[in-house]
């Protein structure tokens, strides 16, 4: 965390002071009292000058105390023109080495699989990008975009052990990786010695503390995850069963289940061919836009 404070502070003006009169000559009472009057004002203007510089001075010292004593891995950009008003700043828009992420609003349902990495002594003790002090003994990670604080189930695919642990950071910023462990949570899954390791990360929902065998732990409501479920591909929609019919006939031939299903609209009766995709959201959507490019450019995804 970093401060931008800049401060400006005008130069110290000196008044010049009257040349030296020489002993032989007697200076007139009404002279030297104005000599004697300006070197008054001569002094009070330099001791407000010093007293500004001062008060200055407390401020930046007050300033860099307060802030965190390093800066964070990354800095988020000021250049981003998205209107962010009301978004925590963790939650905005940023840019790293040229590409803007922009963090996701919730964690529900959040899951993905791809190569994990870790980061210790080098960062031990700076700041994270949510302001916390960086411990590496502590079971925490960087994701590029999940809410900070998101609590994570991280399984090493290559061992099966896994792990919890906490975002407070953004990264990793290496191409293919998908989050940055603490040594902590790196040797929790056995990945710290090689480095790297191909994870499933499946974000868990808010922590609550409950009370078991007389002691007090933590557990986790689980979150609805809106990826899985019943897809199909709705390929067409006919006032007239036969040609729902016809269309359901032809597409048997190459998948393997159709069905009608019949929707008064009102006004009409709708007879609408539907084809199954998946129980997975993104597998379904592979589906739906291969029947979008095989001739079928107004077919849709529905849950059921």
């Amino acid at each position: 965390m970093t401060s931008d404070v800049a401060y400006s502070f005008k130069p110290l003006t000196t008044v010049p002071i009257s040349p030296i009169i020489p002993a032989m000559v007697k200076a007139s009472p009404q002279r030297s009292k104005a000599h004697r009057d300006r070197k008054i004002s001569n002094f009070e203007f330099r001791i407000s000058n010093l007293i500004c510089v001062f008060c200055a001075v407390c401020v930046s010292v007050v300033t860099l105390f307060t802030a965190c004593a390093t800066a964070p891995r990354y800095q988020y950009s000021r250049g981003i023109t998205r209107d962010t008003k009301g978004i925590p700043p963790t939650q905005r828009p940023y840019e790293i080495f040229g590409e803007v992420y922009y963090p996701i609003p919730s964690a529900d349902g959040f899951a993905e699989e791809g190569i994990a990495s870790w980061y210790g002594p080098d960062f031990h003790g700076n700041c994270t990008s949510c302001g916390e002090i960086y411990d590496m003994y502590e079971f925490t990670a960087a994701h590029k975009l999940l809410p900070m604080h998101t609590y994570v189930r991280v399984l090493n695919l290559e061992n099966n052990q896994e792990t919890v642990v906490r975002i407070n950071d953004r990264g990793p910023f290496v191409k293919g990786r998908v989050i940055d462990l603490s040594l902590a949570a790196a040797r929790e899954i056995g990945m710290h010695n090689n480095g790297t390791a191909f994870v499933r990360v499946e974000a868990l929902g808010a922590p609550t503390e409950v009370s078991e065998n007389g002691r007090r732990v933590k557990r986790f409501v689980q979150t609805v995850d809106y990826r899985a479920g019943n897809f199909w591909i709705q390929v067409g929609a006919f006032t007239s069963k036969d040609n729902a019919d016809r269309m359901r006939a032809t597409l048997n031939r190459n998948y393997g289940q159709v069905d009608i299903e019949a929707h008064n609209r009102g006004d009409a009766l709708f007879y609408r061919v539907q084809v199954f995709a998946s129980t997975n959201l993104d597998k379904a959507r592979d589906i739906q836009r291969q029947f979008e490019s095989n001739g079928f450019p107004g077919a849709f995804l529905v849950a059921r």
